[in-house]
């Protein structure tokens, strides 16, 4: 993943940024949220993370550089009464 995909999202990223700078940009990197922090450097405006992560620990590796997006269970949406 690092070796191979890293490089080529931040391509990616570094593309659409530079041809379209107001078009939000998400990345999706199920199963290789470790590399969230490096991921929050590239010019990505969201990260996702996978469902087993801490939300907690997931914002403070990627600090206020980008957004998050989870595998939320939908129960957390309703009120309990």
């Amino acid at each position: 993943f690092e070796e191979f995909a890293l490089p080529c999202m931040e391509k990616i990223a570094v593309e659409l940024k530079g041809r379209y700078p107001d078009l939000p940009l998400m990345v999706f990197s199920r199963g290789a949220c470790y590399a969230n922090e490096k991921l929050s450097h590239m010019g990505f405006d969201v990260v996702t993370m996978d469902g087993d992560v801490d939300r907690s620990t997931a914002r403070a590796t990627v600090g206020d550089r980008c957004g998050l997006q989870g595998n939320y269970d939908p129960k957390e949406l309703i009120e309990e009464n």
